[in-house]
C-alpha cells in the first residue's frame, strides 16, 4: 500500500533518540491513518512527544487530502476501528454493558455478560470487540437501544432484530427463552418505543410504530397500557387499533414510561394526546386515578398541540416502594404542562389534571412572556429542568444528598430554582443539557451542560459522583453546576451524552460530531471499554 505523504519532515523516538522521516512511519488505510510497525517501533501511537511536540501538535500538520479526505479529528486515536456514528438511546440503559455503531456500520460491545445477557463473550470484556450483525452490509443501524439485559437494532430498511433476556416475552418472538443470537422480531418498523428500565427492570413491555402509522405492543401488559381492552401478556407483537383517533389524524410518538407499572402516551400529528395504562397517581392526566386499559384523550389538552412528553419512572426505598409517576408535556405555543404526583415537588404539579407552569413557580422577577422556556423535562423519578430561550437554566423537584438539580441543594426542592455555578459564574447561556433518565433512586441523577461563558462554551455537570460519573478528576458529588476538564475546542463538537447503567453503577460517554468518544464512570465490567477493569475512572478519557 502506498504510504501518505505528510507535512512533518521528521520526528524523534522518545526511548532511544532515534531519527526518522515520518512520511516513512504512516500510511493510509480506508481514508485512516496508520503507523507502520508495533507499540515498540518509533510510532505517533507509542510516543508521547516527538521531537518535543505532542501527538495532537503533529497531527495539526497531516495533509488531510492525502488520507482520503478525513479530517484531524476523524483520525486521531482510533485503534482499529473508524469514527463512531451512534450510541445508544438516551432513554434507556443497559446493565454492565455499552454498545455503539460505527461510521462503517460496525457493531462494537465492551462491558458485562452473564447468562441473561447477550453473551458476546465469556466474562467481562473491557476492550472493544465486533460484534457481527445481521444486516451488516446490507442496511444500515438506525436506532440502537440497549435497554436493562436486551438489545434492538433498527435497520434503515425497517427491519427490527432482537437478542438477549426474554423472560417476560421481552423480545416478542412468541416464547420466553433467553435469546443468544439476533432473532428478527418484525419489519417495516419507524421507530422502537421500549418502557424504560423502572424499578421491575427485568419486567418488559415494547411498542413501536411502524411505517404506515400503526402501533405494535408487546411484553408486559399488566395494567392494560397496551390500549387493548385486557390485561393480558403479549407474546408478539399485536396490532393496536388505532379507531379512537380523530379522522385525518396520525400517530406522532409513542411513549411508554416504565417497564411494568406502566402508562402509555401518544402524540398526534395534530397534536392530541391520548393516554393509557396504570394511574395510580392520576398519571394519566384524566383528572381521576382510575386504569384505562384503552387510550383516551386528554381533554384538558385539548385545544393545545403537543409536541413533546416525558415521564418520570419508578422508585424503591429500602423499605417500601413509591411510584410517584410524574409527566411532563410542551405545547407549540411553548407553554408546558405538568400532572401525576411527587411528594418532593411544586405542590400544583401533585395534581391528576394537566397544571399549567406558571410565573409564579419562578424566581421573583421571571416572566415566561419575555423568555419563555423552550424545553422542559422531568428526568429519573421526578427531577425537573426548564431552560429559557436567553439561556437561562431552572430545575426543582428530587434532588438528594448528591445535588442533581444543580441548584446548591442537597434537599428536595418544592419551586423552581436557577442553577448556581460552582466557580461563581453568573452571566452564562445554556446551551443544551442531559440529565439521567432513567435513575431508578433520586440520589443517582446527574445532569450534564454546555454553557457559554463570554463567548465560550464549557461542560458542566451536576449530582451523583460516586464513580467519577462527573469527570471532574474525584468522587464527590457536585449540587451546583462545575466545570468539567474537557478541551473546549470540542465543546460545539459535542452531538450527544449517554449515560449507561443501571441506579449508580454507571459511566457516560459523550459522542463528538466527528465520531470520537469519550468516557468516565464505573468500569469494574469493562464498560469503558479502556482495556481494563480499573474502576473509579473519574475522568473523561478518549475510549474510540
Amino acid at each position: 500500500m502506498a504510504e501518505s505523504k505528510i507535512t512533518v519532515a521528521r520526528v524523534k523516538d522518545k526511548v532511544g533518540g532515534r531519527e526518522a522521516e515520518v512520511s516513512k512511519l504512516l500510511y493510509s488505510d480506508n481514508g485512516n491513518i496508520k503507523t507502520i510497525g508495533g507499540d515498540s517501533a518509533i510510532t505517533v501511537g507509542s510516543a508521547k512527544t516527538l521531537n518535543g511536540e505532542t501527538k495532537e501538535q503533529l497531527l495539526k500538520n497531516v495533509n488531510a487530502s492525502t488520507i482520503g479526505g478525513k479530517s484531524l479529528s476523524q483520525i486521531q486515536s482510533r485503534g482499529k476501528f473508524g469514527p463512531i456514528k451512534l450510541l445508544p438511546d438516551n432513554l434507556y440503559a443497559s446493565f454492565y454493558i455499552n454498545m455503539v455503531v460505527t461510521e462503517n456500520e460496525e457493531l462494537l460491545f465492551c462491558g458485562a455478560n452473564n447468562s441473561d445477557h447477550n453473551t458476546f463473550s465469556a466474562g467481562n470484556m473491557p476492550s472493544w470487540i465486533n460484534i457481527p450483525h445481521p444486516l451488516q452490509g446490507k442496511s444500515k443501524v438506525k436506532q440502537l437501544i440497549t435497554n436493562y439485559l436486551h438489545t434492538f437494532l433498527l435497520y434503515e430498511n425497517g427491519d427490527l432484530y432482537g437478542r438477549g433476556y426474554n423472560g417476560y416475552n421481552t423480545l416478542g418472538i412468541g416464547n420466553t427463552a433467553n435469546q443468544y443470537d439476533w432473532v428478527k422480531i418484525t419489519d417495516n418498523v419507524k421507530k422502537v418505543c421500549p418502557g424504560k428500565p423502572g424499578y421491575y427492570g427485568g419486567r418488559s413491555n415494547t411498542g413501536i410504530i411502524k411505517n404506515d402509522g400503526s402501533v405494535w405492543f408487546w411484553g408486559e401488559n399488566a395494567y392494560g397500557h397496551a390500549g387493548m381492552g385486557n390485561t393480558t401478556a403479549l407474546t408478539v407483537p399485536t396490532k393496536l387499533a388505532l379507531t379512537f383517533l380523530d379522522a385525518g389524524d396520525s400517530v406522532k410518538d409513542l411513549i411508554l414510561n416504565d417497564s411494568y407499572y406502566t402508562s402509555a402516551y401518544i402524540i398526534t400529528e395534530k397534536g392530541k394526546l391520548y393516554s393509557c395504562g396504570w394511574n395510580d397517581n392520576g398519571q394519566l392526566g384524566l383528572n381521576d386515578k382510575t386504569n384505562r386499559n384503552t387510550f383516551t384523550q386528554v381533554t384538558a389538552l385539548q385545544d393545545k398541540k403537543v409536541v413533546s412528553l416525558t415521564a418520570s419512572m419508578s422508585y424503591n426505598s429500602s423499605s417500601s416502594q413509591y411510584f410517584y409517576k410524574v409527566v411532563v408535556a410542551s405545547c407549540s405555543d411553548n407553554t408546558h404542562y405538568v400532572w401525576g404526583n411527587s411528594n418532593s415537588t411544586i405542590p400544583a404539579f401533585r395534581n391528576p389534571l394537566p397544571t399549567k407552569v406558571e410565573d409564579s413557580m419562578f424566581p421573583s422577577g421571571y416572566k415566561q412572556v419575555n423568555d419563555p422556556i423552550v424545553r422542559m423535562e422531568v428526568c429519573g423519578i421526578g427531577s425537573f429542568y426548564a431552560l429559557t430561550r436567553s439561556g437561562r437554566l431552572f430545575a426543582c423537584g428530587y434532588s438528594s444528598a448528591t445535588g442533581q438539580l444543580g441548584v446548591n441543594a442537597t434537599t428536595d426542592v418544592v419551586t423552581f430554582k436557577e442553577v448556581v455555578f460552582a466557580d461563581s459564574t453568573t452571566s452564562y447561556k445554556v446551551k443544551q443539557f442531559w440529565g439521567t433518565y432513567h435513575s431508578v433512586q433520586p440520589q443517582y441523577g446527574q445532569i450534564y451542560a454546555i454553557v457559554e461563558i463570554d463567548n465560550v462554551r464549557y461542560l458542566y455537570a451536576a449530582g451523583y459522583n460516586g464513580y467519577g460519573q462527573l469527570g471532574l478528576n474525584h468522587t464527590n458529588a457536585a449540587n451546583s453546576l462545575t466545570r468539567v476538564p474537557f478541551n473546549t475546542s470540542d465543546i460545539d463538537n459535542i452531538k450527544q451524552v449517554y449515560v449507561q447503567g443501571y441506579e449508580n453503577l454507571n459511566n457516560p460517554m459523550i459522542l463528538l460530531n466527528d465520531g470520537r468518544v469519550y468516557t468516565c464512570g464505573y468500569n469494574a465490567n469493562g464498560t469503558c471499554g479502556l482495556n481494563h477493569v480499573i474502576t473509579p475512572i473519574t475522568r473523561f478519557v478518549q475510549t474510540l
